[in-house]
């Protein structure tokens, strides 16, 4: 069996991307500036566990001179100064992955003071421009809607992928669900563009890089703890995520959702 989500397959994502020709963003780059020739690609990593995979990613990237942007929970499991230092040292761009709103059980003032202190903390050790908001699939509060009543720019927050960019545009492919098609895993990581993708594994990806038909502006999102070549943990994660899976299928269900 061929395994996907496995570095040796990134890595040959990577060399198809540039083999193709396409320029490599970071969000920052992109929220600066929306009007980069095409084709490019922000490579967008969500570091929800395992920091360690994230850098292995990170190191792997920069061998092949590919700028990407990691996203990081404040949480004990994934925020490591040492890690988010040396991320940033290999020319990426780290950024706060928040969960406030629902850690705080949707009380906006709350999320909002720990934002800042989040925030802050992450900005004792790294440079951060951007925010993009976790899932929290679990929880019933939307992160997002914390900037229904605070505005992100306050705190000096250059932008965030779900409000900064224009998906009409810029294509977004995730691998949420451990496929690059499952939406039906998928409870809140949409564009307002509502496009799904037609690409299902990692080489389904790679043979329309080859034949010119992936899209020439898009947002890759990933998940690097899913991302290892060693078979133990890349198992624990396939298992887990069929758990996870299982969940999502059942929250996304009608019945839950009127609860």
């Amino acid at each position: 069996m061929q395994r996907d989500f496995t570095l040796s397959l990134y890595a040959d994502l990577l060399q198809a991307f540039q083999g193709a020709g396409y320029h490599f963003l970071s969000m920052r780059d992109l929220i600066r500036s929306p009007a980069h020739g095409e084709p490019y690609i922000v490579l967008r990593h969500d570091v929800d566990l395992r920091p360690a995979h994230a850098l292995e990613m990170a190191r792997l990237e920069e061998i092949r001179s590919i700028c990407a942007t990691y996203y990081v929970r404040a949480v004990k499991a994934t925020f490591r100064p040492d890690i988010l230092r040396e991320i940033e040292s290999l020319g990426h761009e780290v950024g706060y992955h928040y969960e406030d709103l629902s850690s705080c059980q949707g009380d906006v003032d709350r999320a909002w003071e720990s934002f800042l202190r989040n925030l802050e903390r992450f900005r004792e050790v790294v440079t951060v421009d951007t925010a993009c908001m976790h899932g929290s699939p679990l929880s019933r509060f939307d992160n997002r809607a914390l900037w229904e009543q605070h505005d992100f720019q306050e705190a000096g927050i250059l932008g965030e992928p779900y409000f900064s960019l224009d998906y009409n545009k810029v294509a977004y492919l995730t691998d949420t669900g451990r496929r690059w098609d499952g939406d039906r895993y998928n409870i809140r990581d949409r564009t307002t563009s509502g496009s799904r993708s037609d690409f299902h594994g990692t080489r389904d990806i790679i043979r329309a890089i080859e034949e010119d038909r992936f899209p020439r502006a898009a947002v890759l999102n990933t998940h690097p703890q899913r991302w290892t070549d060693a078979v133990v943990p890349w198992t624990v994660e396939l298992l887990s995520q069929h758990v996870k899976n299982l969940l999502k299928s059942l929250l996304l269900q009608p019945r839950w959702n009127s609860r």
